[in-house]
C-alpha cells in the first residue's frame, strides 16, 4: 500500500517538472504587456505581445496578466479610452491593488475555445499566494467576454 503512494505522489512529482517544462511559467517575466480590457469590478487585463506561442492547427498559447483591485468607476472606465488620461487611471487602480494574476491561455482560434494552462496569484507584496498547474477544461468563448476582445487581437 506504501509503495503505491510513493509511486503515485513521484508521478505527481513528474507531472508538475513536466509542466513547468511544457508551459515555460518564467517567459512571463520578460513579457511586454500591453492592455486590452478593464471592467467595472476594478480588474485590468494584460496580454504579452512579445510571447505568443502560434501552433500549426490555429491554437496558440498567450500569458495574461490581471491586476485586481477595488473597482473602477464609470469615470475611470471612460477615462481609460482617452490615451491622455489611460495611465493616470491605470496608476489609480494599481494603487488599490488586491493581487495580481498571470496565467497562461491556450485559444483554439477556429473553435472559438480557450482553456487555462497555469495560473499563479500574487499579494499585493508580489509573492506568491497560490499556484495552478492543470489544464482546466475548454470553453467556448463568449461573445462579449475580456477572452473575445483578447481572441479578437491574438487569433489570425
Amino acid at each position: 500500500m506504501k509503495w503505491n503512494k510513493l509511486l503515485i505522489k513521484v508521478g505527481i512529482t513528474l507531472i508538475g517538472i513536466w509542466s513547468l517544462f511544457v508551459y515555460g511559467s518564467n517567459q512571463a517575466a520578460g513579457a511586454e504587456w500591453k492592455l486590452f480590457q478593464a471592467t467595472s469590478t476594478g480588474n485590468i487585463y494584460y496580454y504579452d505581445s512579445t510571447n505568443i506561442k502560434r501552433f500549426t492547427n490555429n491554437f496558440l498559447w498567450v500569458w495574461v496578466r490581471i491586476i485586481e483591485t477595488v473597482g473602477l468607476s464609470e469615470e475611470d472606465l471612460k477615462g481609460l479610452k482617452d490615451p491622455e488620461r489611460a495611465v493616470g487611471v491605470i496608476e489609480k487602480a494599481q494603487e488599490k491593488s488586491t493581487g495580481e494574476w498571470k496565467q497562461l491561455f491556450e485559444i483554439n482560434c477556429l473553435e472559438r475555445k480557450f482553456r487555462v494552462l497555469s495560473a499563479t496569484l500574487y499579494n499585493i507584496s508580489g509573492s506568491i499566494k497560490d499556484e495552478y498547474e492543470i489544464p482546466s477544461e475548454w470553453v467556448h468563448i463568449p461573445p462579449g467576454s475580456v477572452t473575445n476582445y483578447l481572441s479578437k487581437i491574438v487569433c489570425p
